[in-house]
């Protein structure tokens, strides 16, 4: 194959992109497997753009079948920026680049740009579906930061006639919370105030935790809150 000097700037350019997200990986503070999904992101977008644009996942390189699949960076830019790069909105974003690459395939049959034995007995759907491995291990990691990276919240906003005060101050303290925290937040509550607190003990469940405050006169719902760009 013989490059010219405008393949060579093309591939830099693309080469870059995975590049940058290893060095993102390498610097960077937040949660490893946020790391780790934007560098398989980076890495999904440079294959899929060097293997269409050296021999053409659709037909030959540079077909109009194969450029359908420009909008893969583009989807994937155009989600980053829309969800802020937050974990649970990156998570989607890959997503929807799997269920893209699934159906370029059936897209170019309907345009009439292939035909249907091209997808059925070629390599075409199973090139496209294989490039989006990448992106569906980044979805995955990036599932995996936003549950790491995401705290549950009890927040006791009311009690009932003949409430056990004590008993409520006692589960509390009993599940990682401080016993002068637990008696001024249940004393807040009694005063009409709603009294939030992180749980992290792992002895109960919070939903336990909010079952047993209920049956000692406290009502009590639980509030999860996901951390954003996978920070520490």
């Amino acid at each position: 194959m013989n490059w010219t000097l405008l393949d060579y700037v093309l591939f830099t350019l693309l080469l870059s992109g995975p590049l940058i997200a290893l060095w993102y990986f390498l610097r960077s503070e937040r949660k490893v497997f946020y790391r780790l999904g934007v560098l398989f992101a980076a890495v999904g977008v440079f294959l899929v753009l060097w293997v269409n644009g050296a021999v053409g996942i659709l037909g030959e390189a540079g077909s109009h079948a194969s450029m359908i699949y420009v909008v893969i960076p583009f989807i994937a830019l155009a989600g980053a920026f829309k969800t802020r790069a937050r974990t649970k909105g990156l998570t989607m974003t890959m997503l929807i680049l799997v269920g893209a690459m699934a159906l370029i395939p059936l897209f170019a049959l309907v345009l009439g740009l292939i035909t249907f034995e091209a997808v059925m007995i070629g390599e075409t759907a199973f090139i496209s579906v294989t490039l989006a491995i990448p992106f569906l291990v980044a979805a995955m990691l990036f599932r995996i930061s936003d549950d790491v990276n995401s705290s549950r919240i009890i927040i006791i906003y009311g009690w009932n006639s003949g409430a056990l005060t004590i008993s409520a101050i006692r589960i509390l303290s009993e599940n990682g919370i401080g016993l002068r925290q637990a008696k001024e937040g249940i004393e807040a509550v009694l005063k009409g105030q709603s009294f939030r607190v992180e749980i992290s003990s792992k002895q109960m469940s919070t939903d336990t935790i909010i079952q047993k405050l209920a049956s000692n006169g406290f009502l009590a719902k639980v509030e999860v809150i996901y951390g954003d760009f996978g920070d520490e």
